[in-house]
């Protein structure tokens, strides 16, 4: 399996990121080899710029625990663009969500996000 543009990807982000990589998780010195840059994803997968199909085991860490693209979570996403981007403020939609989890979650006493 060729993964030819992700090395040449791999190049150039070394000349502009420390270790080629935006987070220090990612650095391959300890690790070797090279990473893979990926150009897409949906649900379990991700495509990457070679074009071979890898399972997404990590999901971003959590937050992407129903795939990439759910439809139903970009819908919502979509709809939520046309209300506003960020909040650095107080909103009604953080406290929704933070009642949600409470109720769910006994042992959540308080959140903050």
């Amino acid at each position: 399996m060729s993964n030819e543009k992700s090395a040449e990807y791999f190049e150039r982000s070394l000349k502009i990121a420390p270790g080629g990589v935006h987070s220090p998780v990612r650095v391959f010195k300890s690790v070797e080899g090279k990473p893979i840059f990926f150009k897409s994803a949906e649900g379990a997968y991700l495509t990457s710029v070679d074009n071979h199909k890898y399972i997404d085991f990590c999901q971003s860490f959590g937050p992407l625990i129903l795939g990439h693209r759910h439809p139903e979570v970009a819908e919502v996403v979509r709809e939520t663009v046309e209300t506003a981007w960020t909040f650095g403020t107080c909103e009604p939609y953080s406290l929704e969500l933070a009642e949600w989890i409470t109720q769910r979650l006994p042992w959540v006493e308080k959140l903050r996000f």
